[in-house]
């Protein structure tokens, strides 16, 4: 059971989820193919079901977790979005609220009906054996989804979280949310501890793709500013030129371009010169001189890569190489057919 202190603030924030469920399934059905609605619905549902178990509505948590399944093969474009799909999320929606009441000491849920969804969603996706699987077949074709271009490739992410007042509100810190990114690769955090808050900045080093980072950052979106940047991927031919320190803090909006031109003009070394005019904070500095070593290296690599791929053969050397490769054609040739003529298995066999 879930503790009394934190119950009314999930409730309240289940409930505006369960509202744009709602509507947004509604859109759906008038649109099956727009993809930006599926992602709407996957979300909600992984909302709900991040904050049930964080705020211990374990039964919600683990019902929305076989709904959030399914969705998930509706958003990659496995299983298509059809009429039944759309009914039983919607009958998931008024599950989830029974139990929500349940939890709260507001009536009752059925778990009969809890199953009955579940187990005729997996039958729907293809999870519930041979009928599943039958159904799936003759199911009409999915909308191709577009593919993250950055899924499966190493690449560079700058990311920035500014929280508001309410995203500490029920317990969150800055720490966990650190601690999630942290597990999709190598990441390098930079707090803020001049800026009301605590904000942070994190370059994060991945292949997991733009959807995975998405997916940790769903929880913060509601109550943070939150930025994603992809600074380079590996193995692209054309990399973005390095860029110096006064360039990265002016993309990021840490400064202006007057100021970074004033203190330009006084010829003295930039980082120093914008923690002294209080412009900008050291950590910033540091996490812009990280970000320009981040990209710079990365940029070394793909060219080191792109030059190991290809080497220059001079065109005289070529035209001896085809010459030879023809005399050998020739030469198997009549080796063949001697071989052929005098039935040796001791000739045949190295022969072929």
């Amino acid at each position: 059971m879930a503790d009394t202190e934190y119950a009314e603030v999930f409730r309240e924030e289940a409930g505006e989820l369960l509202e744009e469920l709602e509507t947004s399934l509604l859109e759906l059905e008038k649109d099956p193919t727009d993809l930006k609605i599926v992602s709407r619905v996957f979300r909600a549902m992984h909302t709900i079901k991040g904050s049930g178990a964080m705020f211990g509505f374990d039964d919600i948590a683990g019902f929305t977790h076989h709904v959030e399944t399914a969705l998930d093969k509706v958003r990659d474009g496995s299983v298509p979005v059809s009429k039944d799909l759309i009914d039983l999320t919607l009958a998931s929606r008024d599950h989830i609220r029974a139990l929500l009441d349940a939890a709260t000491g507001g009536g009752e849920a059925d778990p009969a009906e809890g199953q009955r969804i579940i187990t005729a969603l997996q039958v729907l996706v293809g999870g519930g054996g041979a009928a599943g699987k039958e159904q799936a077949a003759s199911a009409p074709a999915a909308p191709e989804t577009p593919k993250d271009p950055t899924e499966g490739r190493r690449s560079h992410y700058r990311i920035s979280v500014k929280p508001t007042p309410e995203f500490f509100v029920g317990g969150n810190t800055m720490e966990a949310l650190l601690d999630e990114l942290q597990k999709l690769g190598e990441s390098t955090a930079f707090m803020d501890a001049e800026q009301e808050g605590g904000g942070a900045l994190i370059l994060l080093t991945t292949d997991k793709g733009n959807n995975a980072i998405e997916d940790v950052l769903v929880f913060a979106e509601s109550s943070c500013r939150v930025k994603v940047t992809v600074l380079a991927v590996e193995g692209e031919e054309h990399l973005e030129e390095h860029k110096k320190l006064g360039q990265i803090l002016l993309e990021r909006g840490e400064i202006s371009a007057d100021d970074l031109k004033t203190v330009l003009d006084r010829q003295k070394p930039l980082g120093e010169l914008l923690v002294g005019e209080n412009l900008v904070s050291r950590t910033s500095v540091d996490a812009a001189l990280a970000e320009q070593k981040l990209v710079r290296e990365a940029k070394e690599k793909a060219t080191v890569a792109k030059g190991a791929e290809s080497i220059r053969v001079a065109s005289e050397k070529l035209d001896e190489l085809i010459n030879l490769v023809g005399e050998l054609v020739v030469t198997q040739a009549r080796l063949t057919q001697v071989a052929g003529q005098h039935k040796d298995s001791d000739l045949v066999e190295p022969v072929e």
